[in-house]
Formats: C-alpha cells, sequence, structure tokens
C-alpha cells in the first residue's frame, strides 16, 4: 500500500507528533503568501516546484520582502504541503517535481473568490490548517505569551513545554492495546521523544534511519568531549527553539490571536479564548496539546469513539476544529432555507471540484461551506453542515452522487450526467 493511503503511516507521520516542519523558511506573513500559492493553481491541477518557486519569489518581491533563495523557497513549499496547502505527487521525481493542491490549497483557492474575501477572512481560512498540522507547538507558544511577557524567559518556557509534551504523547496512549500497528505507533512516538532530547540539527522534521545513526553518534561523541562542546550543543538547541519560538510567534500574529507591541506580546480575546478551549480538550491540562485525529486512529488502530475519549478526552473531527478555532457562540443559531443551503452548496462543488471532471471531495466542500456561511454572520454549527449535506444528497439523487473511500467513508460527490 502508498505510503499516501496508509493509515498508520499517516497516523504515525502527520498526527503522533505534531513537529512544525523545517527550519529555514518564511516565517513572517505566511497567510497571504500561501493564499498567493493556492492562487497560482486557477485554472490548473498540476504545477512543477520550480514554478511554484518562482511564484514564492515574485510574491516576495511584489510585497516589498527579500527575494528568498530557491533553498528558502522549497523549505515554505514543505510546510505548504503539511498544512496541505499542497499535495506531492508521489510520481513525479527528485529533479522534476510535482504538486497538486491538498484539502487546504483547494479550499484557499475558493475562497479567493467569494465575496467577502479580505486579508482578515483569509487568516481565518487558514487558522485550521495551522493547528491542525502545528497545533501542539502553536499552543506551547499560547501559554509561554500568556504566562510571561520576558523574552529570555520566553525561550526557556517554550522549550520545557515542548519537551514535557513528547513525554505526554507516550503517557497518554491506552495501555491495553496491542498488534503490529500499534507497536509501530508506539515505536514512532518513542524515536520522537528521543529526537527531541538528542537532536541539534536545524530540523523538527520526522527522523529518518539515517539522522537518528547520526544523532546517536553526536550523543556519544558528546559524552567523550569537554564541557565546552556540550555548552556548544546547548547553544545550538537554544538556537533551535529561538526560531521555532519566533515562527509560532508570528504565524500567531498572523492568525489574529496576539497583540505584538514594543512593550511586549499578549493574547487578545480571541487568542485567550482558543487557548482555553484546548486546554479543556486535553486530557490533562499541563502542557495542552491536541490528540490524533479520530479517523485515523479508527482506520489504524481500530479504536472506537469511546475508546479514544477514554485515552485523549476528545474526539478530533470537524466539529471539534470548527468549535475551537472559531467563536461560533457570538453569533447566535441560524437556520438556512434549502434553497439557500443549495445555492452554498452548488457553488463549493463549482469552486473545489478537479478541473474537467465533475467530481468534488467532500471534506474541501464541507469547509468552503462552513466558511461561506462564517463570513456571512451566519455560521451553521457543525452536526447541521452534516445534516444539511445528508439532505442535499437526498433530496437531489438525480443531481448529485456519492462516493467513498477505503475505509467507507463519503469521501467526494459528483455531478451526474443526467444534470447537465
Amino acid at each position: 500500500m502508498s505510503r499516501a493511503y496508509d493509515p498508520i503511516y499517516q497516523l504515525a507521520a502527520r498526527e503522533a507528533v505534531r513537529f512544525i516542519g523545517t527550519v529555514g523558511d518564511i516565517v513572517a506573513d505566511i497567510c497571504p503568501l500561501l493564499c498567493s500559492i493556492a492562487k497560482s493553481f486557477d485554472g490548473r491541477e498540476v504545477r512543477a516546484e520550480s514554478d511554484l518557486i518562482e511564484t514564492i519569489q515574485l510574491h516576495r518581491v511584489a510585497n516589498k520582502k527579500d527575494r528568498s533563495t530557491a533553498g528558502v523557497a522549497k523549505h515554505t513549499l514543505e510546510v505548504a504541503s503539511h498544512l496541505r496547502i499542497l499535495e506531492p505527487i508521489p510520481i513525479s521525481t527528485s529533479r522534476s517535481k510535482k504538486y497538486a493542491l491538498g484539502r487546504s490549497g483547494r479550499v484557499l483557492l475558493a475562497m479567493t473568490t467569494h465575496k467577502s474575501w479580505n486579508a482578515t477572512n483569509a487568516a481565518l481560512a487558514i487558522r485550521r490548517p495551522m493547528f491542525e498540522y502545528n497545533g501542539d507547538y502553536l499552543l506551547q507558544a499560547l501559554v509561554t505569551i500568556d504566562t510571561t511577557s520576558l523574552r529570555n524567559e520566553q525561550l526557556s518556557k517554550f522549550a520545557l513545554l515542548v519537551r514535557e509534551l513528547t513525554a505526554e504523547k507516550l503517557a497518554e496512549l491506552p495501555v491495553t492495546r496491542s498488534g503490529l500497528n500499534w507497536n509501530i505507533y508506539v515505536q514512532e512516538l518513542t524515536e520522537r521523544q528521543w529526537w527531541m532530547k538528542t537532536q541539534t540539527s536545524e530540523s523538527n522534521s520526522r527522523p529518518s534511519l539515517a539522522d537518528l545513526k547520526r544523532a546517536r553518534m553526536r550523543t556519544a561523541a558528546a559524552s567523550q568531549k569537554a564541557s565546552s562542546k556540550s555548552e556548544t550543543a546547548n547553544k545550538s538547541e537554544s538556537k533551535t527553539f529561538e526560531h521555532h519560538f519566533v515562527r509560532c510567534r508570528s504565524w500567531l500574529n498572523d492568525l489574529g490571536l496576539i497583540i505584538r507591541t514594543p512593550e511586549g506580546d499578549r493574547l487578545n480575546d480571541e487568542g485567550s479564548r482558543v487557548l482555553r478551549y484546548f486546554v479543556t480538550t486535553s486530557a490533562t491540562k499541563h502542557p495542552p496539546r491536541i490528540p490524533p485525529t479520530a479517523s485515523l486512529l479508527q482506520d489504524a488502530l481500530s479504536l472506537s469513539q469511546e475508546q479514544i475519549l477514554e485515552s485523549w478526552g476528545a474526539v478530533v473531527d470537524d466539529s471539534f476544529w470548527e468549535e475551537g478555532l472559531y467563536n461560533l457562540d457570538r453569533y447566535g443559531t441560524y437556520e438556512p432555507t434549502f434553497s439557500e443551503f443549495k445555492e452554498v452548496f452548488s457553488w463549493a462543488f463549482d469552486r473545489v471540484k478537479f478541473q474537467r471532471v465533475s467530481e468534488a471531495p467532500l471534506p474541501a466542500m464541507r469547509d468552503v461551506i462552513f466558511l461561506s456561511f462564517l463570513w456571512a454572520d451566519k455560521p451553521l454549527r457543525p452536526r447541521q453542515i452534516s445534516q444539511l449535506i445528508d439532505t442535499i444528497l437526498q433530496q437531489l439523487p438525480d443531481t448529485f452522487g456519492v462516493g467513498k473511500n477505503r475505509q467507507g467513508r463519503m469521501a467526494f460527490v459528483f455531478r451526474k450526467k443526467s444534470a447537465g
């Protein structure tokens, strides 16, 4: 089975510990840059890596920033892939690497044509993918900024929380599980915990066997050298944590969750609300963290929702993200008419569907529907959206059909030929 479709690999690589990509990518003004990458796919399904590098460089120049090197741009493409803005095409080679749009990229591209598109709403569209992949680290940055305003104390606090996070990821695992997939998952977590304690390179991506071997050699060598060598390693590790914290702080600012002033940074009301939500849903409160995605836990390890709740305290699905990342309570309750929802559903389908094919991925459609009503100050509750989508598919069987993925869940919507 291809790793792209292997649930245990996806769980281990994307969900087990939410490492935050690589050091060296562009840190500031990430939201408009990601939007620019998504918009470069308008009318196209596939783009070459070289074209996307040029897109990033031209965006930087147009916004009066440094052009950025090809190497930095490649790191940015890696981050965009982690956020599911992009999806690497498996059959492409290192010399002719190609990308398609991922779920988040399709949503971004669709929403750029929405009548309420603006910089503030663009940040809202990026908030979910940013927390889905980087959430654990963004939470530690929120806690750090909330508890101390002194820059030298912030770095120490952030590093301490991140180190504790990896140990807690192991401690929260159910003790009654067994089997090959379970052993693979635990091994991945254990390696990452060990990697976090020993690595000093400029990368926090998933370690390869070669990475682990080099790190073990560094650790063995360090134990035989003078204390000055140890101090150098500590400085290198501190520098890595510093870069991660600076990046998280910048991203939180782009997402509208903190206020930056010459006197220091602080959480705004929305940042405080988001932090409270994730602290409340965290099985143990310190450090706060986001559980693995429920669908991957179910597919890879056959865990029921009850078992997930028992160990992690929350079921991470569309409801988890929509209720946590967006303040739906301030709008009250809205009930759209059938015709109103049908219009948004059809609009989302047309914006998300694959080029020259009347087929659209349902998860991306759902995100577009949610954001469309949110931007109109009429947000729908997660359960409403699911029920309304079911109603549309039931009421319009001659217009729309639905396809399922390998696990039997609804995955895409297609328009029937008879519908024109």
